[in-house]
């Protein structure tokens, strides 16, 4: 799905110079280096040739294609439309922004895991769990680590740009849209078969859909609507943030100042509402409630680490944004005909990063085993104060 969204995206940015490029047989600069040279250090020139994209450079330079906003803000005085450029053109490839630290206070960072320790180990010289080694009894829990130790040893706080992004379950009838997407200013009437795409940067038409009446400077949320989840409600998929520039009688007119994902004329418009944040790192809980792992947001037969996935518990269940779970696979029979009964394993540590009534969107932390899937149990191990 995302590499669909990506190609998408960069359909149109790409549309002419591709043409040439199959008509000329050649390929695009980063392509070109990606199977040679390495990278050069960021910071550097570079100098566009027939098939560069912003996406492409970002992409290559930056490790993300979604940082091509950087590329861009660094050389308006050579890019006039951040859609086109051209071959020959000299752009600058700036640095990566430093990382912000965390607002959060909190104590010390936990000491990093041993790499591939079982996650129920207990640390050197450290006395066992009551029971540790022992063969499991009827009901047991799952062993885990402890609260905000992650693969990584470190916190992993929520920030806002993860909050606002994350796709939730919800009633798209009972969306609070203000205002739809019509179109964009500066392209004119774009094809009526099709969704016009739009992008970050791009003056847009909104159309008000009740009385609401948004004030300029107000920033609202584009969504979409997606496919219908176990009951659960449609996936609601944040496009992007669209800043109010002036609102006329029948229309508004605004700037796509963020994008997260493909944007397309049709998609509401609902108030950007307040980041919760997070008052502090969460800390352990025991026999905390329990749901199941319903879906994943991107269906895909093998999950990983930063993959995001719906859980049928959330906010009417005591869930909030930076609790921790765990997925495990529960206790049962030994395959091949063996009486055996097998414990709980523990498969991936899961941290919550958006909240509905009855659901909630978790985001995959790390993993101890390769059988996350939909289906298996979690259960909170962690709570934010």
């Amino acid at each position: 799905m995302r590499k669909a969204n990506r190609s998408m995206a960069r359909l149109r940015e790409a549309a002419v110079a591709a043409l040439a490029v199959v008509a000329a047989g050649v390929v695009p600069a980063a392509a070109q280096e990606r199977a040679g040279a390495p990278p050069q250090p960021q910071g550097r020139e570079h100098v566009v040739r027939r098939g560069d994209t912003l996406w492409d450079l970002a992409g290559f330079y930056l490790n993300n294609p979604f940082l091509w906003g950087l590329i861009y803000d660094a050389n308006r005085e050579t890019v006039e439309d951040p859609h086109w450029i051209y071959p020959s053109e000299r752009l600058r490839i700036p640095p990566l922004p430093p990382a912000v630290p965390s607002q959060t206070a909190g104590p010390p960072a936990a000491p990093a895991e041993t790499p591939n320790a079982p996650v129920s180990a207990a640390p050197e010289g450290a006395a066992a769990e009551p029971g540790a080694g022992a063969e499991p009894q009827p009901g047991a829990q799952p062993a885990v680590p402890a609260a905000g130790a992650a693969e990584t040893g470190r916190d992993m706080p929520v920030e806002a740009g993860d909050y606002y992004a994350a796709p939730w379950l919800g009633d798209e009838t009972e969306l609070p849209a203000v205002a739809e997407l019509i179109g964009t200013v500066d392209r004119g009437t774009a094809d009526t078969k099709l969704p016009e795409m739009v992008f970050r940067y791009d003056r847009v038409y909104l159309r008000y859909t009740n009385d609401a009446r948004p004030q300029v400077g107000d920033r609202l949320l584009l969504v979409q609507t997606g496919r219908f989840v176990d009951g659960l409600g449609s996936v609601i998929v944040p496009g992007g943030v669209v800043t109010i520039e002036a609102a006329g009688e029948s229309v508004l007119t605004g700037v796509v100042s963020e994008q997260f994902e493909r944007i397309a004329t049709g998609a509401l418009a609902i108030p950007l509402d307040t980041f919760p944040g997070m008052a502090g790192p969460a800390q352990p809980v025991e026999d905390g409630i329990e749901g199941k792992l319903v879906a994943f947001v991107e269906e895909q037969p093998v999950p990983g680490v930063a993959d995001q996935a719906f859980i049928d518990i959330g906010a009417e269940q005591g869930l909030a944004i930076g609790d921790e779970l765990i997925a495990y696979v529960p206790e049962r029979r030994a395959p091949l005909g063996y009486t055996e009964t097998l414990p709980p394993e523990p498969v991936a540590r899961l941290r919550v990063i958006r909240v509905a009534a009855n659901s909630a969107t978790v985001q995959v932390e790390s993993m101890t085993h390769a059988m996350l899937r939909p289906g298996l149990p979690v259960r909170l191990v962690g709570k934010v104060p």
